[in-house]
């Protein structure tokens, strides 16, 4: 007979395909597709800061985000992202040992301000993923455009149509937003910029937006020279990625990231996806650029079965530490 059987009766052909099945699949461990541990939060900031104006809640105030901190340490380890994502998913940990990384997305300068002296406080590191077109920029278009419309100054009564949108601007100032905003979020950059130049001869332009600017390329070398940060790819005029074709999306990623590299030196680091939209095609491309690793805002711990190019991550919420805490458990 051909083959013979094992010990338990098999034949020897399916003992040999078991064998090779379990060596590929040892292979394909030992590749950290998915590498990190099973109980391992990436938590997504915006702003540490107290805005006035705060649509999208961006914002933690530096109270709330003292004290989120010190209550993630009391049952938490902190890790550096990169690190942790390099870590073979074979290290598993239990529940009661998890592991928190901390992200900051966009580029705020209050990133180096307000949020990286009580970084340092509790000795935590972070990773800040930056928007290289915004740098030097006196603001982001999506605050500026918050500002137009959601601030005092904004219209009260009903006036002149707009130039840009031909909608009445009435005392809804958060319809407007909303309309506004759909609209701009697809456009060219310089097409958003020619259109909150002519949105602001309707309403009254927001001259002081500098609580809420973006960092300088000063600053962001700054960032990248300390021992507690990292810095992250974030594309470079922050568009939705899967609104755009393949060599398009390609080109934003290969932008953002040529930029870092002269800024601050070349380097393996991490992609966050701007809105987090991402999907297989997207993360296909970021792998093709050689990112080992990219983040979504999908809302969830993550897992050993997430791709290591579609990883999720938690967004806190301007709350204090013992909220944060409760809300994490539900997550």
């Amino acid at each position: 007979m051909m083959g013979g059987r094992d010990r338990r009766g098999r034949p020897q052909q399916t003992l040999e395909r078991v064998r090779r099945l379990s060596r590929t699949g040892a292979a394909r461990l030992r590749r950290c597709d998915q590498p990190f541990c099973r109980r391992f939060g990436i938590l997504v900031y915006h702003r540490v800061a107290t805005p006035l104006i705060d649509p999208w809640n961006l914002a933690v105030t530096p109270e709330n985000f003292e004290g989120q901190l010190a209550s993630l340490g009391g049952s938490a380890t902190f890790v550096r992202l990169d690190a942790e994502l390099e870590r073979s998913r074979l290290t598993r940990i239990g529940r009661s040992d998890q592991r928190i990384a901390i992200t900051f997305d966009d580029g705020y300068a209050d990133n180096l301000h307000a949020a990286l002296p009580i970084l340092e406080r509790h000795d935590v590191p972070a990773t800040i993923f930056v928007a290289t077109a915004f740098l030097d920029r006196p603001n982001f278009w999506w605050d500026r455009l918050a500002a137009l419309t959601l601030s005092l100054s904004a219209p009260t009564t009903s006036q002149a149509k707009s130039t840009l949108v031909g909608l009445e601007l009435t005392h809804d100032h958060q319809r407007l937003h909303e309309e506004l905003y759909g609209r701009l979020v697809g456009c060219e950059p310089s097409a958003i910029e020619d259109a909150l130049d002519r949105l602001s001869t309707d309403l009254t332009d927001i001259d002081d937006l500098d609580d809420a600017r973006p960092l300088s390329s000063d600053e962001l070398v700054e960032l990248a020279a300390h021992p507690l940060i990292s810095i992250g790819a974030h594309t470079s005029t922050h568009p939705h990625l899967t609104w755009l074709d393949r060599p398009a999306a390609r080109a934003e990623i290969l932008r953002g990231n040529q930029a870092l590299d002269k800024l601050i030196g070349p380097g393996h680091r991490p992609l966050a996806y701007p809105y987090g939209d991402a999907g297989r095609s997207t993360a296909r491309i970021a792998r093709d650029l050689g990112f080992r690793h990219a983040v979504t805002t999908e809302p969830s711990w993550a897992r050993s079965s997430d791709g290591c190019r579609l990883l999720p991550r938690l967004h806190p919420l301007d709350v204090d530490g013992e909220e944060l805490l409760r809300q994490l458990i539900n997550a």
